[in-house]
């Protein structure tokens, strides 16, 4: 089983979100936060396979959201939710472990995929690393 948590101000994007990932049997949802402080604590709680953090999150944003922390995520799989895909700065999020970034209204549609295939893909992982060992 793979947990996701998701970060979001807006609310109807959480639930939406939440609803486009229902039908993948391996993803579970552990928790929603409306802001950098309840994503903080409950990532650390959680600690999710798959983080979802939208860029401008109120309260700190996600850079510092990944900055508070770092390491305390590594080996998650984080996509982060823009605005628009330019205004992103790209190379400090990706320096603190984000691995995607989505249009939050032009690309949201591609989440149920992009999770979808990292899913098959560590489990792909996994299934040789045990055939190794």
């Amino acid at each position: 089983m793979f947990k996701v948590f998701i970060a979001d101000g807006a609310r109807a994007i959480r639930d939406d979100i939440e609803k486009r990932l229902l039908p993948l049997d391996d993803i579970m949802v552990v928790g929603k936060a409306k802001d950098a402080y309840e994503a903080l604590e409950g990532i650390k709680e959680s600690k999710p396979a798959i983080i979802i953090l939208e860029k401008d999150l109120p309260e700190a944003g996600a850079l510092n959201v990944l900055k508070s922390l770092q390491f305390k995520c590594i080996g998650s799989f984080v996509i982060i939710l823009c605005q628009s895909k330019g205004d992103v700065d790209r190379k400090k999020l990706q320096n603190l472990g984000a691995n995607y970034f989505l249009d939050k209204v032009a690309e949201l549609g591609k989440i149920y995929e992009l999770i979808q295939d990292r899913v098959i893909e560590s489990k792909e992982i996994i299934r040789l690393h045990r055939q190794n060992f």
